[in-house]
């Protein structure tokens, strides 16, 4: 029931969103970021991980008075990790810890580091006896 209830919220959250299908091929042409810039109309631009949706109506609200206040600088982090948990139980119901979050500036970064980070465990994991690897990782790998 608690998922039903959770599919059901999220269900009704997109579809009080704008729909995918609300931003045509024309208008995705007036735009003026390098991938819908640089290429002849005959090809279909897909490699790059852009939003080609309208946006949506509260975010554009906070972007216009963002800009009527003149707030243009850059963005202090203070209540991202706490929204970003707050998003993650709401939509997921994953119980995410604000002070385990990471900022990134973009997804390929954050890869990068989250690998970095587990090369580095799996290096001072690797100079462990087997023993000590399970007492600290856990048990046996269960499928």
């Amino acid at each position: 029931m608690k998922e039903l209830r959770r599919t059901l919220t999220r269900c009704e959250r997109l579809q009080s969103t704008d729909s995918f299908d609300a931003c045509s091929l024309a208008e995705l042409r007036t735009r003026r970021s390098e991938k819908w810039a640089i290429y002849p109309t005959d090809v279909l631009p897909a490699f790059v991980a852009e939003m080609d949706v309208a946006l949506a109506a509260p975010i554009k609200r906070a972007l216009i008075d963002a800009i009527e206040r003149g707030d243009t600088g850059y963005a202090h982090p203070a209540g991202l990790a706490d929204a970003f948990a707050d998003f993650a139980h709401a939509w997921f119901d994953w119980t995410v810890d604000p002070d385990r979050v990471s900022l990134v500036p973009d997804v390929t970064v954050g890869l990068a580091e989250a690998g970095s980070v587990k090369s580095q465990a799996e290096r001072v994991l690797g100079t462990l006896g087997t023993r000590k690897r399970r007492a600290l990782v856990g048990r046996e790998r269960r499928c």
